[in-house]
């Protein structure tokens, strides 16, 4: 009588149908397409939105909460009718420097104003007051002020790629978990194909992408708390287990509750606004005063003695891309590679 092999094999699974397969797919897709619409309409790059009642009509306004360094950012609202027509207030953020104001001017029946174009990662907390003919109005509505963040230029050659496979890898992702909760015996090939996504859009094209942005490739564990790198790490990992552990002989037995986990880290990653505690320039010390100079370079000017060193500690704790001349008893100058 010959031992009984301790590790049982699986039972050999018939091959999925057609039309089931059709539907598991499209449900998946179901799911990445909302996920999308989801992203795309949640988070802090997302622009507010708003309406103004002007002499008896509703006027509809955008206002940006995202940049590009290259240029100075446009506020443009509805005329409101006034004369003037209002004023655009703002300041660098976080700080309490007290507001700039810029006058608001009219052109082709919008009043509009420019936001200065700031260092990669750099925040500016701005509102509006407008001068209607029923009385002055403020927007956004008190307390809330719009916090738009600039950033770096990113080549629409590598933009493009990392969010298709970030959405093409969660349509694979939510797929494999259909096949491992009715056991289709599609699971093993799913899954690696799910890491192999999330692997190159988040793994790599994520960091060359944020690089680009704002001049650091990694920012969170264990270089900072940046909750977008983390969260594609956690997700990542998740996946690598579900795909790793069950190839060990025997721990195959644990492939179809690994996924399923996995999938539910990327699904609740997913429903995390993109962009959320991100990266943030700071204005302090030596960025007291910082200004564009030619050829999309930052220059921050500090104070004497200190102020060097100040902006060495602000490189190395930020992880921005700084090259700072003089020294002790010196200005201190560093520049940000947009």
């Amino acid at each position: 009588m010959q031992a009984s092999d301790p590790v049982a094999k699986p039972a050999a699974r018939k091959p999925i149908g057609r039309g089931r397969s059709a539907a598991y797919w499209a449900l998946a897709l179901l799911v990445m397409l909302v996920a999308a619409a989801y992203q795309r309409r949640t988070g802090p790059t997302y622009p507010v939105n708003g309406q103004l009642h002007i002499d008896g009509q509703v006027r509809h306004y955008e206002l940006l909460t995202s940049h590009d360094t290259r240029a100075d950012a446009p506020v443009v609202v509805p005329d409101p009718g006034g004369a003037p027509a209002g004023t655009l207030y703002y300041r660098r953020y976080p700080t309490n420097e007290p507001f700039t104001t810029v006058p608001l001017r009219v052109e082709d029946g919008n009043a509009v104003a420019a936001l200065p174009a700031q260092p990669p990662a750099g925040k500016l907390q701005y509102y509006l007051r407008l001068q209607t003919r029923a009385g002055p109005v403020r927007i956004p509505a008190d307390p809330d002020d719009v916090i738009i963040r600039f950033k770096g230029h990113v080549p629409l050659g590598v933009l493009l790629p990392h969010v298709l496979l970030m959405f093409l890898a969660m349509l694979v992702g939510v797929r494999t978990a259909l096949a491992a909760f009715f056991r289709t015996g599609e699971t093993r090939a799913l899954a690696w194909t799910t890491l192999a996504g999330f692997t190159l859009g988040g793994m790599i094209l994520g960091p060359v992408v944020q690089k680009f942005a704002f001049g650091a490739a990694w920012t969170g564990v264990p270089l900072g708390w940046d909750l977008t790198d983390n969260k594609t790490l956690v997700m990542w990992l998740a996946w690598l287990a579900a795909c790793v552990v069950p190839e060990i002989r025997r721990l195959a037995y644990l492939r179809r509750s690994l996924v399923l986990s996995a999938s539910a880290v990327m699904l609740v990653v997913y429903l995390i606004p993109h962009s959320l505690l991100g990266s943030q320039f700071e204005y302090s010390g030596a960025a007291a005063g910082l200004r564009r100079t030619a050829g999309s370079r930052w220059q921050v000017a500090g104070s004497a003695g200190a102020g060097w060193a100040g902006c060495r500690s602000e490189h190395h704790r930020r992880g921005v891309r700084i090259s700072v001349r003089g020294g002790v008893g010196s200005r201190c100058g560093a520049w940000f590679a947009a």
